[in-house]
């Protein structure tokens, strides 16, 4: 019995660990929204989205100033159907939450090597604070993290794998696309910059010009279906014109503390208490820096993801929190989450991989030999 249970784990190891943290994620997450009742953002957005169907293709606003439909559009059957029960209107979300983590599933079997780094993504998806209260919560950011993960997995498909697609496959991609910047004013970045990273990390094996060429056809058809539908909102949406006033009473650090001030404390609340979300997970962050000294194979890719799909992604909008004098917080980058936990794993792997493959110690530097054993 023991042999049989010891091979059934080797063979499923994988599986069993995201369905296991999956589980207990989900429960933490189930967790959350029974033991508080709806806040003010969320009985906003109820009351935008309750009563007769708005025309979606006007510019309205939906609960928050943003014009973007997606979110009233995916709950307003259910808002519809259970306007008492909070449970009922977060289906779609909770729906949408499982389908984040097999995501996650199906981009760290693409991209992990190691069971502990594998492990290492799921937990810290799992405890995260942010993800954990955002997940089943009746506003868009319940949807952006699966969005983040979903652009990064077919962004890899399209770039990498592309000559295997059928024609309706790309034609489906570009679909997602396109819905994924009409769901939300960030989803133009989350699009953006998960094709940038794959893109970027292609350069090693060919020209930026061969890539363009061989990618244009579907670039260009995703710029002119999606280009248009994101003016159209964002045109109708105050907060995108530069020239409109800024938001009284509130100081962009109110929540996160200003990096001109205070830096270590900027830097802990957006990495310890906004990426990771989790105390206990905090010198997981060791990896990064692990990863890129040492002489791996993964490092420009790794260099190439930190900075578009962490640093200049929370750059920009805290730039324009600061342009408007609005709140700096962690919601706003809450799409980056995921996608932060696979990149902390995938450090993780790059650094296992190497530690344990004796090859990479026999030509190491002068200054490492030390580390060597006799």
């Amino acid at each position: 019995m023991h042999s049989f249970l010891s091979k059934f784990f080797a063979a499923h190891s994988r599986k069993l660990i995201a369905l296991g943290f999956s589980a207990y994620g989900l429960y933490l997450r189930f967790q959350n929204l029974a033991a508080r009742n709806l806040w003010l953002d969320e009985l906003n957005q109820i009351q935008n989205t309750a009563g007769a169907f708005k025309p979606f293709w006007l510019r309205l606003t939906y609960g928050e100033r943003t014009c973007f439909p997606g979110d009233y559009l995916l709950t307003y059957p259910f808002v519809q159907m259970f306007p008492d029960n909070k449970w009922g209107m977060a289906i779609p979300h909770i729906l949408s939450t499982v389908l984040g983590f097999y995501l996650l599933y199906l981009i760290c079997q693409k991209h992990l090597k190691t069971i502990w780094a594998f492990a290492m993504a799921f937990a810290v998806m799992c405890f995260n604070s942010n993800l954990i209260f955002h997940a089943f919560e009746l506003r868009p950011y319940a949807v952006l993290t699966t969005l983040g993960l979903a652009a990064f997995h077919f962004s890899y498909l399209l770039i990498y794998e592309g000559d295997r697609l059928k024609r309706l496959q790309k034609i489906l991609v570009g679909a997602f696309f396109t819905l994924t910047v009409a769901y939300h004013a960030y989803g133009i970045m989350i699009v953006f910059f998960s094709l940038a990273f794959f893109l970027f990390c292609r350069t090693q094996e060919k020209t930026p010009l061969e890539l363009i060429r061989e990618h244009f056809t579907f670039l260009l058809a995703l710029g002119l279906a999606a280009g248009p539908i994101f003016w159209w909102y964002a045109a109708g949406n105050p907060d995108f014109d530069f020239q409109s006033s800024r938001f009284s009473g509130m100081s962009t650090f109110d929540y996160i503390p200003n990096p001109l001030i205070d830096w270590n404390k900027f830097m802990r609340q957006v990495f310890f208490g906004g990426l990771i979300g989790y105390k206990k997970f905090k010198f997981l962050i060791n990896g990064i820096t692990l990863a890129l000294l040492l002489p791996q194979k993964n490092r420009f890719r790794q260099l190439g993801f930190f900075m578009l799909l962490v640093l200049i992604p929370i750059e920009l909008k805290l730039n324009a929190d600061l342009h408007k004098g609005y709140w700096f917080l962690h919601r706003q980058f809450v799409w980056i989450m995921p996608l932060f936990a696979f990149y902390l794993a995938w450090c993780w792997d790059s650094v296992i991989v190497f530690v344990s493959d004796k090859s990479n110690w026999k030509n190491f530097p002068e200054r490492f030999k030390p580390w060597r054993k006799a």
